[in-house]
C-alpha cells in the first residue's frame, strides 16, 4: 500500500466505529478534504445499493463458517479497495480483518481457512485497539446482532473472542491500546492523540 494505514479495532461494543468516523473527520480538518479515507466493511455491501444491511445479516446467519469467513473477508478487501480509489494521502480503517478472524476463531471456523483468507492484507503502519469490559459494552448496545452474539449470549460469546484477539495481536502486533470505558468523545481524543505519537501522518504521501 502507497499510503499509510491506521486501523481501530476491538471488541463489539468498544465504540471502534465512531472513533474511527471521527479520527477520520478530525484529520481531514487538519489535512484538508479529500485527503484521509475511511472504510468499514459495510461500505462494499452498500455501495452499489443492491444490498440492505438486514438482508446481509441475513444472508450470513445462513452461512457455515468457511464460507461466512470468506465472505465477510472479501467484503472487507473490497472497502478498503473503494476507499483507496478515492486516492486519499492516509487510510482509516474501522475492525480490519482483525475483528471478522477473532469472531470467526470463536467461532470454531478452522484455523487454516481463517488465516488463509487473510494473506495478502497490508500489514497497517498502526493499529490501535480499543479495550472495554464485556459488560460494559453490552450495556452500550440498544441490542445486539446474532453475529456479535452467537445467537443470543453477548457476553459468554465476547468472553471465548478474547484468547483469539491475543492470539491475533502476537501475530500481527504490537498494537497500541486504548481504553474505551470513557465517553465516546474521550476515546476519540486519545485515538488522534495516539496517531499524532506514533508519526503516522508524517508518512502521508504528498499531494
Amino acid at each position: 500500500m502507497s499510503i499509510p494505514m491506521v486501523v481501530v479495532t476491538g471488541p463489539d461494543g468498544s465504540g471502534k466505529s465512531t472513533a474511527c468516523k471521527g479520527a477520520a473527520m478530525r484529520l481531514e480538518e487538519q489535512f484538508g478534504k479529500g485527503t484521509i479515507g475511511a472504510a468499514s466493511i459495510w461500505d462494499s455491501m452498500t455501495a452499489t445499493g443492491a444490498f440492505k444491511k438486514e438482508a446481509v445479516v441475513r444472508y450470513l446467519s445462513a452461512l457455515g463458517g468457511p464460507a461466512r469467513t470468506l465472505f465477510l473477508f472479501h467484503a472487507m478487501r473490497h472497502s478498503v479497495e473503494l476507499a483507496l480509489a478515492k486516492a486519499p494521502r492516509l487510510l482509516v480503517v474501522d475492525s480490519y480483518f482483525y475483528k471478522y478472524a477473532a469472531s470467526e476463531l470463536a467461532y470454531g471456523t478452522a484455523s487454516s481457512i481463517v488465516r488463509g483468507a487473510a494473506v495478502g492484507f497490508e500489514k497497517p503502519a498502526l493499529t490501535l485497539y480499543l479495550d472495554v469490559e464485556v459488560a460494559a459494552a453490552l450495556k452500550r448496545k440498544k441490542e445486539t446482532s446474532q453475529y456479535e452474539s452467537d445467537g443470543g449470549d453477548f457476553l459468554k460469546f465476547q468472553k471465548s473472542m478474547q484468547a483469539h484477539w491475543k492470539q491475533l495481536e502476537a501475530e500481527h502486533g504490537p498494537w497500541i491500546h486504548i481504553s474505551s470505558c470513557e465517553t465516546a468523545e474521550a476515546t476519540l481524543t486519545k485515538v488522534v492523540a495516539a496517531i499524532d505519537r506514533a508519526g503516522v501522518c508524517k508518512q502521508m504521501p504528498s499531494s
